[in-house]
């Protein structure tokens, strides 16, 4: 900044617009609080945060719930698969008789009768089932990925509104600044009325787009309790503020791996159903053998035995080719999908860097070059108003340059942590802390 000497008169109007450029507070610490020209505080009693923001939409969550019962049934299936079919008491007596009841005997016969499928028949039924409830397991993981990504992206779009309102507040503050600075020159003579009452118009527009703003970010605050099914305006403020963007990409390195990405997890774990399925269906054909030991005598001739069978009961004809391919291009139906997937991720997730990176860029330009410049001009601009060596407008223009890029740094900060939520989703992490 070039050097410049200050008048007496313009010392306190200085420090006054400085309190308002140096540092701009509200991108980088926690929300300011509007001021009397706005409508009111944000926040009214203690913030919600975000981990108890994700703990009220899961506990509140009927899906999540019902993912968890579908789960414990699928472990209780798949431990019932793993048994063998109950084994059967057969108990007989039979009357024979060949001329009639006087010559008649009685024949008694006990047994414990047990299956014993084949084929790896039970197996297959016991993996199948744990199919299942890895599936839905990792369906319940792609479901709270989304759900937590939707969450994640309300507090930062409330946060940059927030941030917006604290943006346009700052280019108040310093129209009014500058009114103080024209008023006093009306009083002594140096400047038209019009001028202060030009001015006047100029800080009340600004309150009311200030206003605007904050109604918005309210708005959404009412509205962010739907998501874990609580009435509208039950929570007034957020215990959060949105970080500044990192001097540097993130490296995303082993999170980048497909192996890690919950839908395609999920579409693996459904390929890998029908795989088992597809053998299981194959065993069907083979027959159970049974296994019966048992007692068997005959009263009359004082006959006792103990019985030892086994038997394989062989269908004379058993097709179940057609389900066997069936389940087979099921299988190579869910591998295909899951390689669209995985090639659809892949390419959101690349495109999505691209984006944050370049947003990361004009963040850094904006807030490391361009801003300073403008402020430095701005205090330029006052010193030289102040000395009739700059006209009124050259200095409201000024603070309008200095406001808008404020506000769009405001606007690429938001946009930069909602592309970053966006690759959480992805990857189902969090890669900041809100």
């Amino acid at each position: 900044m070039k050097q410049c000497s200050v008048s007496q008169a313009l010392v306190p109007w200085l420090a006054l617009l400085l309190a308002f450029t140096v540092g701009p507070p509200a991108l980088a610490g926690e929300p300011e609080r509007p001021t009397a020209h706005s409508q009111g505080p944000l926040h009214k009693g203690p913030g919600l945060s975000f981990n108890e923001a994700w703990e009220l939409v899961k506990n509140g969550n009927s899906e999540f719930r019902a993912s968890e019962l579908d789960s414990q049934a699928a472990l209780s299936r798949g431990l019932q698969a793993s048994k063998y079919p109950n084994p059967r008491l057969a108990v007989g007596v039979e009357e024979i008789g060949a001329f009639g009841s006087l010559l008649g005997h009685s024949k008694v016969a006990l047994a414990i009768e047990q299956s014993l499928p084949l084929g790896g028949r039970l197996a297959a039924a016991e993996q199948l089932e744990q199919g299942n409830m890895q599936l839905i397991q990792e369906r319940m993981v792609s479901l709270e990925a989304v759900a937590r990504q939707t969450l994640r992206s309300q507090f930062v779009n409330i946060l940059g509104t927030q941030l917006r309102a604290h943006a346009m507040e700052r280019t108040r503050q310093r129209f009014s600044a500058l009114l103080e600075m024209v008023q006093a020159q009306v009083a002594t003579g140096s400047a038209p009325a019009v001028r202060a009452l030009r001015l006047e118009q100029v800080v009340r527009l600004k309150a009311q787009m200030g206003d605007s703003i904050y109604t918005e970010a309210n708005q959404q605050i009412m509205e962010l309790p739907a998501l874990w099914g609580a009435p509208a305006g039950s929570i007034q403020a957020l215990a959060a503020t949105l970080p500044e963007p990192p001097v540097e990409p993130y490296v995303l390195g082993e999170l980048a791996s497909p192996n890690q990405w919950p839908q395609v997890r999920a579409c693996r774990a459904s390929a890998n159903i029908w795989s088992v399925e597809a053998r299981l269906r194959e065993a069907q054909g083979i027959p159970d053998l049974s296994v019966a030991m048992g007692y068997t005598g005959i009263e009359a001739f004082d006959t006792h035995a103990i019985m030892v069978e086994f038997s394989i009961p062989i269908p004379i004809l058993d097709d179940n080719s057609h389900a066997v391919d069936e389940a087979r291009a099921l299988e190579r139906a869910s591998t295909h999908r899951c390689v669209g997937i995985e090639v659809q991720l892949q390419a959101a997730l690349t495109a999505r860097i691209k984006g944050a990176k370049e947003l990361l860029r004009q963040q850094r330009e904006l807030s490391a070059d361009l801003l300073p410049s403008a402020l430095a001009a701005l205090i330029d601009a006052m010193d030289a108003y102040a000395q009739g060596e700059a006209s009124l407008d050259d200095v409201i223009g000024l603070i309008e340059h200095t406001g808008d890029l404020e506000t769009m740094i405001a606007h690429h900060r938001t946009n930069y942590w909602l592309v970053m939520v966006e690759i959480e989703g992805i990857l189902n992490t969090n890669l900041f802390k809100l």
